[in-house]
């Protein structure tokens, strides 16, 4: 009897480890991580280690992805996390740098949205942490929540002297987003507003971008501005900002710059190189569809038009049409900055219309 109680318990003994080294690789197996290694050309073209100029690295967490690029030191010039990987959806810690290894901005995306707080960092390392709303939070703000009746024209010494002050207040506290700048050096924004009996911005719009992080960083600003000169009544302007860091490098694409990219002819003869070049896809004839294709493209340094991509497409033949006849352009005339050519983002309109 003795000696069966004795071999019940060590059995159990003997189950406890067993238990800790099966609970042990269920969590290996659950927090396991796989990594991809990328070498990649300045265009982002997968090659080998020997000619490469940067690494990409996408690790796989329990639940979200993270990717870094490094330089050739395996020093880090970028870090973002992501909810899914295909197709890209940001979510999670991003770090922006000014060059391997010196932050120029940390902060988290939230589905995608810039949200929360971000820090940015100036080339001596001066933090200025600030803090995003969602657009609608800035448009309950600032809309055009008053009546319009009551816009009126401003004086043009009022009128000045308000742009003026509305430029500095932008000047003084603007970011370029990292999300942006990580492609864009170089920005000229055309900001429209009311200006409110109150001294407040109200009705902001950019009225030569769309894109939702440029607006977020106008409007978290401008709904901080109050003018400091009695206004009697309300009354609209338009504020131009020029965003520009000292030496672009090669890379850089500039949605705006001194001499924009002309295509040979001017507008008209790109009219007419579309006019000409268009086959209306049949399958697109048979079933009545037409519309505008928008198409998005670079012209590079030497004019070539490179990365083509739909913007807004209504159907798979139409788009493939329009990238081809996009494709086939002739070498444009590059657009430049401070007298140098460099690499510029367009976009197009291409009509299909069966009438």
């Amino acid at each position: 009897m003795a000696n069966r109680v004795k071999t019940e318990i060590t059995k159990k003994i003997m189950k406890k480890p067993l238990v800790l080294i099966l609970l042990l690789i269920c969590n290996l197996f659950s927090y396991s991580q796989d990594t991809l290694r990328y070498y990649e050309t300045d265009q982002s073209i997968i090659t080998n280690a020997e000619p490469t100029t940067f690494i990409k690295e996408i690790i796989t967490h329990e639940n979200y992805y993270s990717m870094s690029y490094f330089n050739m030191e395996e020093v880090e010039t970028y870090y973002c996390e992501f909810k899914s990987i295909d197709p890209i959806f940001l979510d999670g810690l991003a770090r922006y740098y000014y060059e391997p290894g010196i932050i120029y901005s940390v902060g988290k995306y939230h589905n995608g949205k810039l949200l929360g707080k971000w820090m940015y960092y100036d080339e001596n390392g001066k933090i200025d942490t600030v803090t995003y709303q969602s657009i609608d939070s800035y448009i309950k703000i600032m809309g055009c929540n008053f009546d319009k009746q009551n816009i009126k024209n401003a004086s043009k010494t009022i009128s000045q002297k308000v742009q003026e002050s509305v430029s500095i207040f932008i000047r003084d506290n603007f970011h370029l987003p990292g999300r942006i700048r990580s492609a864009y050096r170089y920005i000229t924004l055309n900001i429209s507003m009311v200006i409110d009996a109150d001294g407040k911005a109200k009705c902001v719009e950019i009225l030569n971008f769309k894109d939702e992080d440029l607006l977020t960083e106008v409007y978290r600003i401008l709904s901080m501005y109050k003018s400091n000169i009695e206004i009697e009544n309300a009354f609209q302007i338009s504020v131009f900002y020029n965003q520009q860091e000292a030496t672009p490098s090669k890379n850089d694409i500039f949605f705006t710059v001194d001499k924009m990219p002309e295509f040979p002819g001017g507008d008209n003869g790109l009219r007419t190189y579309i006019a000409k070049s268009v086959i209306y896809p049949k399958e697109a004839q048979d079933r009545g569809i037409m519309g505008q294709v928008y198409v998005s493209f670079v012209v590079d340094p030497n004019g070539k038009v490179q990365d083509a991509q739909i913007e807004n497409g209504i159907n798979y033949y139409l788009d493939q049409e329009a990238l081809r006849i996009v494709r086939a352009m002739p070498l444009w005339t590059p657009g430049s900055l401070n007298g140098k050519p460099v690499k510029v983002s367009y976009t197009i309109p291409i009509n299909f219309s069966l009438r």
